[in-house]
């Protein structure tokens, strides 16, 4: 167990709100560093035993329980739950969220209160440490952002401080390439599988395309045939998807948005 957070985080104590996939990832990394986990609470006790009994922590059954011992709470719980929640959390425990799209003052009505937002696909159990995942913070005060910032820093070297409009537009970008993205892919892979063809011989160029962007303007690598005008391909595939009216309008509408774009 690393002892790095002696030297740079006062944030020792943490308890979290949530036992989902975000909360466990956090309580996981920053178990590992150092970090005491004093208590969990989530409303459905779902993964809460869990979580709890693997990172040594106290579960709770109400947040009036929750110990004047915490230097923070993180919130990890849906958007729409957070403000209802944390009402219910003493004044004078700090406290952060841990949402993309929710605005920091939310939690206005604590001394100390924050965002601490993995900008990242986490998944339960996910334990590669090589994953990059960047932290947008935000806080109430200098002071406080300065701690969010040296605790974010046990767990990441990726760390961006990042006012609440500025991480809501991100967010939007963020479902864009991931969650949009992937479900193309999940209609690929169905489509494949109800054309008895490999899905598997994709993956090399999507690997290919996801690695060539990290260098290269997307809008520099786009190819295909809206891209090259190729309205004979076009008109081929519209006709193969013509029993899936959904799809024959998202591949019009995607062919119609690339020729329109500049590229350039």
């Amino acid at each position: 167990m690393s002892n790095k957070i002696f030297h740079l985080s006062r944030l020792k104590n943490i308890s979290f709100i949530g036992a989902g996939n975000v909360a466990e990832h956090l309580a996981r990394r920053l178990f590992e560093s150092g970090c005491n986990l004093l208590q969990v609470y989530s409303p459905t006790r779902t993964n809460a035993p869990r979580i709890a009994d693997q990172f040594e922590a106290q579960l709770v059954d109400d947040l009036s329980e929750l110990s004047s011992d915490n230097d923070l709470v993180i919130v990890a719980i849906p958007d729409d739950a957070i403000s209802k929640a944390t009402t219910a959390i003493p004044r004078g425990i700090p406290v952060v969220h841990t949402s993309g799209s929710v605005n920091i003052n939310v939690l206005s009505r604590s001394e100390s209160y924050g965002v601490f937002y993995p900008l990242q696909s986490l998944k339960s159990g996910q334990t590669n440490h090589e994953t990059i995942v960047p932290i947008l913070i935000e806080a109430s005060d200098p002071d406080f952002e300065k701690q969010l910032t040296e605790l974010a820093s046990l767990i990441s070297n990726h760390i961006s401080v990042c006012t609440s409009e500025n991480r809501r537009k991100l967010h939007l970008a963020a479902v864009m390439v991931n969650n949009f993205t992937n479900h193309l892919y999940t209609v690929a892979e169905n489509y494949c599988e109800q054309s008895k063809v490999d899905f598997g011989l994709l993956k090399p160029l999507i690997f290919e395309t996801a690695k060539k962007v990290q260098e290269n303007s997307p809008a520099s690598l786009q190819t295909g045939p809206a891209m090259r005008n190729d309205n004979l391909i076009i008109a081929q595939h519209l006709a193969m998807l013509e029993n899936d009216p959904t799809m024959n309008e998202i591949y019009r509408m995607m062919t119609q948005h690339i020729k329109n774009y500049p590229h350039q």
